[in-house]
């Protein structure tokens, strides 16, 4: 055993790809859609391969398998892929599904409503490209809001069979309440440098004429020609992602609204949660939207609301929860944010009620419930099928659950033969129906590294390693002492095969850099020739800019990390319980 598992535990691939552009990626509301799904399928027995644009630096240790390589996700055997977003889908599947891929069953998750891709209008991101070509390649899709569903069954005529709703949760759940939990707006606003005396509004997206920042500014302007008492400031946070769009609202600001409006662009996401924490109310302007991650972290966050009424939005929060407008309605939109700042005890109520509604409808922990039903349906149609209880041979294992004092046990015995995607579905599946508290793997002396392979997918259920022996390992729930941590032994089967993974994309990515610099130098100087020698001064001075931007490019490229040596594990005979523990041997640290 070299430390490489991913191997034993899917000798023949994995059961589920996850198609994602946004790997490392913080710059759309989208790529956070990734924590939570990704968090999801990391507490699945289900086996899941990560295809992104970029991996990880160090591995997550969340037991999912990372790549980034077209050849690898090729012969992967995956049987359901998962694809967040059409981007995702266009990234990795310029050309369509590979034809290996022909009999796996693809499900599309939709962030955006038909309205939004009019905005885009681009020749891939335009509404008829999406229904007509990119939709028509997917089997089933997902989509965050009933609205959005609606929507797109209307415009592409998709059968209802077809399509589930997965509303969206707070991907900073655990950073809110570890760091802007109970902080009063006072210190952070101190921290921010704002002001203490002045109407706070925050502004959070990407700056685009799908987001109507400009709205905004106008019902600030409308605000300060009849109300000069009242002292309001917008906060404008995000990226441009439309630079027209970005110029057009510097104009706006230029034009009197200097000494109301900040436009503090992209930030780390940290900053962006205490911008929102901080305002006395955020301001949602858009003209189309699905469900905005920004609502529910204003709601966790206990800051009220103003926003449009456009397409999930009223699913997320409604009269009682927010201040609603119409979209485009500017004085109705100044109308709210006034009313905010005259009756705060109205505002407060709507933000209580909001976080009420969080917790009810929108938490991780509902989130996790729901997406471990959609994975398990969309798992059966694939044809990733489970064995009924409470005995199943399969691929060379027996498996018997029972109940022992009131605990769910399952005893285990073999190692699986083949791909093992039917230990897996049952493992789930019978850990849907009731959590399994104890599991006993019983194997033929096949060493400890092995037997942590084999029970990787128990360990991505929550069980951990509390005894071992050379001939059989025991997991359980909520061990007070365990012998290997969770998240230890889902680092240990993963993090070599992570490491060689990840030297080979940084040497990809190197090739792909030195290739453009070459090809752009290229260019540059088949320019020069063509060009008349009256005309080549200037560009001559192009070519030489062109060539030291290469060269700096080049140059600035990092070196191929050396994956460590694979940890080493210590033998059953030296570290089952009666000996040392083998925590840290196992944790690969």
């Amino acid at each position: 055993m070299n430390g490489s598992t991913t191997a034993a535990e899917n000798p023949a691939g994995y059961d589920v790809a996850y198609l994602t552009m946004y790997v490392g990626r913080r710059d759309s509301g989208i790529g956070f859609t990734d924590r939570f799904y990704l968090d999801a399928l990391s507490r699945s027995a289900l086996s899941t391969l990560v295809v992104g644009n970029a991996l990880p630096p160090e591995y997550p240790g969340d037991g999912l398998a990372y790549t980034s390589s077209a050849a690898q996700h090729r012969t992967s055997g995956v049987r359901l892929h998962l694809v967040n977003g059409f981007g995702s889908y266009v990234t990795h599947q310029r050309t369509g599904w590979f034809p290996e891929h022909s009999g796996s069953h693809k499900v599309a998750i939709l962030h955006e409503e038909p309205e939004a891709f009019d905005f885009y209008a681009t020749d891939v991101w335009n509404r008829a490209h999406v229904r007509d070509v990119l939709m028509p390649a997917q089997d089933d899709f997902v989509f965050v809001s009933r609205r959005a569903r609606d929507r797109w069954s209307d415009e592409a005529g998709l059968a209802p069979e077809r399509t589930f709703v997965l509303p969206n949760t707070c991907a900073e759940e655990g950073r809110i309440a570890a760091e802007l939990s109970g902080r009063e707006r006072r210190s952070l606003r101190a921290e921010l440098g704002m002001p203490a005396d002045r109407f706070e509004l925050a502004v959070v997206g990407t700056v685009q004429p799908l987001k109507a920042q400009l709205d905004v500014l106008a019902a600030v302007r409308q605000l300060r020609a009849r109300r000069p008492d009242l002292p309001v400031h917008v906060s404008v946070v995000g990226r441009v992602r439309d630079a027209p769009y970005g110029a057009e609202l510097e104009r706006a600001v230029a034009a009197g609204l200097v000494d109301a409006v900040t436009l503090v662009g992209e930030v780390p996401k940290a900053t962006a949660l205490r911008h929102i924490a901080a305002a006395d109310c955020l301001v949602l302007a858009s003209r189309s939207e699905s469900m905005p991650l920004v609502l529910l972290e204003a709601m966790l966050l206990g800051t009220p609301v103003v926003a449009t009424r456009v397409g999930g939005v009223p699913e997320v929060l409604d009269d009682a929860q927010a201040c609603l407008v119409e979209p485009a309605d500017v004085e109705a939109l100044a109308a709210g944010i006034e009313r905010a700042a005259d009756d705060s005890a109205w505002a407060t109520g709507l933000a209580d009620a909001a976080r009420a509604r969080y917790w009810a409808e929108f938490s991780n922990h509902r989130f996790r419930g729901r997406f471990d039903a959609l994975l398990h349906e969309l798992a059966a149609r694939a044809g990733i099928s489970a064995a009924p209880a409470p005995v199943a041979e399969l691929d060379g294992v027996r498996l018997n659950v029972s109940e022992q004092s009131g605990r769910r046990v399952l005893d285990v015995a073999g190692e699986p033969r083949g791909d093992a995607v039917a230990v897996r579905a049952t493992l789930a599946a019978w850990h849907a129906e009731r959590p399994l508290d104890e599991v006993r793997w019983r194997t033929a002396g096949v060493g400890l590294a092995t037997q942590l392979a084999l029970a990787a997918p128990v360990a991505r259920l929550g069980l951990e390693v509390t005894g071992a022996t050379p001939e059989s390992l025991v997991l359980e729930r909520a061990a007070a002492t365990p012998w290997v941590t969770r998240a230890e032994h889902l680092a240990y089967v993963g993090a070599a095969a992570h490491e060689a993974e990840y030297g080979r994309h940084v040497r990809m990515s190197r090739r792909r850099d030195r290739a453009r610099a070459d090809a752009e130098l290229a260019a540059a100087r088949r320019a020069a020739e063509a060009t008349p020698r009256r005309g080549r001064v200037s560009l001559a001075r192009l070519v030489r800019r062109r060539l030291a931007r290469a060269v700096r490019r080049v140059r600035a490229l990092r070196p191929s990390p050396v994956p460590r040596a694979a940890p080493a594990v210590a033998t059953p005979a030296s570290t089952h319980p009666g000996g040392e523990p083998a925590s840290e041997a196992a944790a690969g640290r």
